[in-house]
């Protein structure tokens, strides 16, 4: 369908550091699971770079990211990062168009599930109406997938 969720600049006011999450129910979790999504900012962005991380808390199924922007609570396990150097064009840069991205989970103690959520931060520091960075992203088509081991 058309619908997508979204974040924007707003999520900061006037110059900030954004740190807006969207976090999946509690879900068993093991490595080697598969996670498949689509993002994109807006056409041709000619300023305001974009960020996303994509985060799994591997301690418990908790939602706790900490108390400020900087703070992502237990959600340590970094498994992608879209643009940290906020590139705005070229290799590297956040997709103007709709992209897939697959993410395998890593980072998980032990080898057996554990219930845990996976979390999508849009991190922009300098960010904000006012700042250098941000526009908007959207996310689609989340897909979890738990593998055999």
């Amino acid at each position: 369908g058309a619908d997508f969720a979204m974040a924007t600049a707003n999520s900061g006011g006037s110059t900030s550091a954004i740190s807006n999450w969207l976090i999946s129910p509690a879900v068993l979790v093991k490595n080697g699971d598969i996670i498949t999504f689509y993002t994109r900012t807006v056409d041709n962005p000619a300023s305001g770079a974009d960020r996303l991380q994509v985060r799994v808390n591997p301690v418990n199924g908790s939602a706790d990211v900490g108390k400020d922007a900087a703070s992502t609570g237990n959600f340590s396990e970094v498994l992608l990062d879209i643009n940290p150097d906020y590139l705005l064009e070229g290799d590297g840069s956040y997709p103007g168009d709709w992209e897939q991205f697959t993410v395998v989970v890593s980072g998980m103690p032990g080898k057996n599930a554990k219930l845990s959520r996976i979390a999508f931060r849009y991190f922009v520091e300098d960010g904000g109406p006012a700042g250098n960075n941000s526009l908007a992203i959207g996310i689609d088509k989340f897909n979890f997938i738990s593998v055999n081991q």
